[in-house]
């Protein structure tokens, strides 16, 4: 599933109960907690295919938190995730406290006002989504006037 650089990352992490919950504009558009990523965050894994399965988890679990379901793609991923990192904090935390469900809503929401507003702004824009992930390239033409 991860590579074994990525593995190792991911069980080096400690599990914290009073971890700090952060907000992630880019790339969530939702929280998370100092405990489940390294220092480096998203950048701590290689561009490509750990890099977009780490992205995938969460996105899943984003999904989880705003329906409470699971397609059955997404089930498969969790559970194979789930199985090689069993004490990942990241599992943990499929509930969310009240205050935690407001700053996770407002994350959302922030994050797609900023989308749109960078979009509309731009020259050229597209937006892909793949597997639950939305990939966004926006070109803002420059000009010395």
């Amino acid at each position: 599933m991860f590579s074994d650089d990525a593995a190792r990352k991911i069980r080096s992490l400690t599990f914290d109960p009073q971890a700090e919950w952060l907000v992630s504009f880019l790339p969530l558009g939702s929280i998370f907690w100092r405990d489940e990523l390294p220092k480096l965050q998203f950048l701590a894994f290689a561009e490509g295919a750990d890099r977009d399965l780490m992205l995938r988890l969460f996105s899943i679990r984003i999904q989880y938190w705003n329906t409470n379901t699971m397609t059955a793609d997404d089930q498969l991923i969790w559970r194979e995730a789930q199985q090689q990192f069993p004490n990942w904090a990241f599992f943990r935390r499929l509930n969310l406290t009240a205050e935690e469900r407001q700053a996770h809503e407002e994350a959302q929401r922030s994050s797609e006002e900023m989308w749109i507003e960078l979009l509309s702004a731009a020259d050229e824009g597209t937006v892909i989504e793949k597997d639950g992930l939305a990939s966004y390239s926006l070109t803002f033409k420059v000009d010395d006037n």
